[in-house]
């Protein structure tokens, strides 16, 4: 009887035993701590490209400002070096003034021995004696001469213009120095007015430069009347 009762026993017990598993091990948890100190390093390293690309651009745009500021810096300083933009004195004024006188009175004389028009002879007998009287009037003003960048100019351009005529050996004479007339007096007008004028501040100076002004502006117009009536003439059949 006892032995019966215990065999199920056994056996129950055995068959529990073979099903029976091991229990799973816990697992293992992760610090919250290591994400948000991942997540938190990928912005960091976005700011940290983002900002050295911010800066390389701002490196290049001020770098492509100075490089302009500094080019329109020269381009200024260029232009202020100009013979036609430099800040003239009294004396400098003076020196081209009276080189101009000089040169109208070369050209004059020359005209007046090579020229065949009477008309051209005429006119340039009257340079002669307009600019000897205005050469005079500034000498009595005694103002001292000295040299520019203009006046250099201004000497060259007219150097070269006498040396041309001269050289002029034709009847092409008149009409050449007819232009030459035209060109240079409306070039010292120019200058009268852009350069001289402007800049003088002796009042003597600024009268005689008022008067030569109005001598200097009829020559223009005779000029150029001149200089129409003998292209008209040599445009005229024979």
């Amino acid at each position: 009887m006892f032995n019966r009762l215990l065999m199920p026993a056994i056996v129950f017990s055995l068959a529990a035993g073979c099903n029976r598993s091991p229990a799973p091990s816990p697992e293992r948890a992760v610090p919250d701590q290591l994400v948000p100190n991942y997540q938190a390093a990928t912005p960091a390293a976005s700011a940290t490209n983002g900002n050295s690309a911010t800066g390389a651009n701002s490196a290049a745009n001020d770098a492509s400002a100075t490089n302009g500021n500094s080019a329109s810096a020269d381009a200024t300083r260029g232009a202020l070096t100009t013979p036609e933009t430099e800040k003239l004195s009294d004396a400098q004024i003076a020196r081209i003034t009276n080189n101009v006188n000089a040169a109208e009175i070369e050209q004059g004389k020359l005209a007046q021995s090579k020229a065949t028009d009477a008309r051209v002879k005429q006119f340039a007998e009257r340079m002669v004696k307009h600019h000897t009287q205005a050469k005079d009037k500034q000498a009595k003003l005694k103002l001292d001469t000295e040299e520019s960048a203009l006046s250099t100019k201004l000497e060259h351009d007219a150097s070269n213009t006498t040396g041309e005529l001269r050289a002029n050996a034709d009847a092409s004479f008149d009409q050449e120095y007819m232009r030459a007339q035209v060109k240079e007096h409306q070039r010292v007008l120019d200058t009268m007015d852009q350069e001289l004028t402007p800049n003088a501040k002796n009042h003597e100076l600024q009268a005689y430069l008022k008067e030569v002004r109005s001598t200097v502006e009829s020559h223009l117009k005779d000029a150029r009347d001149l200089e129409a009536k003998l292209t008209q003439r040599g445009a005229t059949p024979r």
